[in-house]
C-alpha cells in the first residue's frame, strides 16, 4: 500500500476480453438481413433478393418480354391454306356427261360435305324436270283418272320420295361450290320464292372459298 493517490492509475490494466460480459449486452443475430423488406403477390423488394420473373397468376411485369405467339401449326383451323383432293369422294367433277352426272347423283346421295359442279347439279335437275313433265303428259293422256293414271302417279311419287335426300345432298354441295352455306337449302321451305332464290344461288359460278367445305379441309 502506498500513500501516492495516483498509484492506481499507474498500475497496468488487464485485457478487457478477459473480463466477463453479460450475454444480454451482446448483439443478438437477426432473423432477416437488415434493410427494407416488403413482399406481396407481385413484388419482393428485399435487399439482395433476385428480381422476380413474373407476377401473380403468371402475368409478366412491365418491361418484360411477352411470350411469343403460337406457331401456325397450333393456330385454329381458320387461316390455314385450303387443300384440294380431286380424287376425294366429295370433290366436284367439272364438265360431266348427263349419264355420269345422274349416276353420281345416286352414288353420292348421302354425301353432304364437299362440292358439286354445275354439270353435276343441272343435268340431274333437267332430268327431274323432264320426268315430271313427261308424267304430266302421260297422265293427261290417260284421262287423269283410272288405274293407269293412279299407277303412273304412284311410280312417280315413289321415285321423287327416294330422290328427296339425294336431291338435298346435291343441292347442299352445289351451294358449297358457290361459297355459300348448305343451310341456304332451308329457303326451299318458303313457298315459291324460296325455291327461286335457291335456284339462283345454285346457278352462281364456283368460288375458291368453297373448298373449305371439303372433308379434307374440315377441322
Amino acid at each position: 500500500m502506498t500513500d501516492d493517490p495516483y498509484a492506481a492509475l499507474n498500475e497496468p490494466q488487464g485485457d478487457p476480453a478477459d473480463s466477463p460480459v453479460p450475454q444480454e449486452s451482446l448483439p443478438q443475430p437477426l432473423d432477416e438481413p437488415l434493410g427494407y423488406h416488403y413482399e406481396d403477390a407481385n413484388t419482393n423488394y428485399s435487399y439482395g433478393a433476385p428480381p422476380p420473373q413474373q407476377g401473380a397468376y403468371g402475368v409478366p411485369f412491365y418491361g418484360q418480354q411477352q411470350p411469343p405467339y403460337l406457331p401456325m401449326a397450333q393456330q385454329p383451323f381458320y387461316g390455314r391454306p385450303l387443300l384440294e383432293d380431286p380424287t376425294a369422294s366429295d370433290a366436284p367433277l367439272r364438265g360431266m356427261a348427263p349419264v355420269d352426272a345422274y349416276k353420281r347423283f345416286w352414288t353420292r346421295g348421302l354425301t353432304f360435305t364437299g362440292r358439286a359442279s354445275h354439270s353435276e347439279f343441272w343435268w340431274v335437275a333437267l332430268a327431274h324436270i323432264l320426268l315430271a313433265a313427261g308424267a304430266g303428259i302421260l297422265d293427261n293422256a290417260f284421262g287423269g283418272s283410272g288405274f293407269l293414271s293412279s299407277l303412273l302417279g304412284g311410280i312417280v311419287g315413289l321415285y321423287f320420295l327416294a330422290a328427296l335426300v339425294p336431291g338435298i345432298a346435291i343441292g347442299v354441295r352445289r351451294l358449297h361450290d358457290t361459297g355459300a352455306s348448305g343451310k341456304m337449302m332451308f329457303l326451299n321451305l318458303i313457298p315459291y320464292l324460296g325455291s327461286f332464290v335457291v335456284a339462283i344461288l345454285c346457278a352462281l359460278p364456283a368460288k375458291e372459298e368453297g373448298k373449305r367445305f371439303d372433308k379434307i379441309n374440315q377441322p
